[in-house]
């Protein structure tokens, strides 16, 4: 198991301890409200997304530093979990979870440190751990077969100057990609489910993040009064996307699992 905060890695496996899951949460929750309407048979249900997922993890100490070692290697778990961060599971490695622990009861120690309880709360939807900067194929540990994408060049990332691109989400939910714009003029931009998005009067690079719905430069400038239309993801499966205007077009694509 290994978690990435904005400051630093803890490998649990590096500190000799072991995992296993006592509780997981296979599918979220719908975040929903159902109204009684007088009258009807029936209740009105609205739907909103997905509630945060519970995971409890219970780590065992497997070797053989003393008591004051495991102390020392305690506090600094305690302060990464309590930063919380990008969570991966050794069965898991394909995927992260960002992850966070929400109360001082939610860590529990024996009275030797020999063992470690962690209830995480989970974003409800999973990330591909491939498009990582910071995590590659060999330290991920990700036995082959374990994903379907095409061999050689990077998968997560493409670049087009005019016509069109094809995109494979290779997840099983929508991605909500980065779109990184190169260029002059109006550029427009055309998923062939029909959603666009349009960038008026732009001269370099813009950047479009559909996850966050935010425009900017690379001086990470606001740049949302140059937008207009729709902030669309990619679909599961193919994406055909076109440009038209003088420009060239980045993807950063960031497969998710539910």
């Amino acid at each position: 198991m290994r978690l990435i905060t904005s400051n630093e890695t803890i490998d649990f496996k590096a500190l000799d301890y072991v995992m296993r899951t006592s509780s997981y949460q296979q599918s979220p929750d719908k975040n929903f409200k159902s109204e009684l309407v007088i009258g009807s048979n029936q209740e009105f249900v609205f739907e909103n997304g997905f509630k945060n997922r519970t995971l409890v993890v219970v780590l065992s100490y497997i070797g053989a530093s003393n008591l004051m070692i495991r102390r020392y290697n305690m506090r600094a778990i305690t302060k990464a979990l309590l930063d919380g961060g990008k969570l991966t599971l050794d069965y898991e490695p394909s995927i992260y979870w960002q992850a966070r622990v929400l109360d001082s009861t939610s860590i529990k120690f024996n009275a030797s440190y020999d063992e470690l309880s962690i209830t995480f709360n989970l974003i409800p939807i999973a990330y591909s751990n491939l498009e990582e900067d910071e995590l590659t194929w060999e330290n991920a540990d990700i036995p082959w077969g374990v994903i379907d994408i095409p061999w050689g060049g990077n998968p997560f990332e493409f670049t087009i100057n005019g016509s069109n691109l094809l995109i494979v989400n290779y997840g099983n939910y929508p991605s909500l990609p980065i779109y990184t714009i190169n260029g002059t003029g109006n550029v427009t931009l055309t998923h062939a489910n029909g959603k666009t998005f349009t960038l008026a009067a732009i001269s370099g690079i813009i950047n479009i993040d559909t996850e966050l719905m935010i425009v900017y430069d690379n001086s990470n400038v606001n740049q949302m009064p140059k937008f207009s239309g729709d902030f669309f993801g990619l679909d599961v499966g193919d994406n055909v996307i076109t440009t038209s205007g003088t420009a060239t077009l980045e993807v950063t694509k960031k497969d998710r699992v539910i």
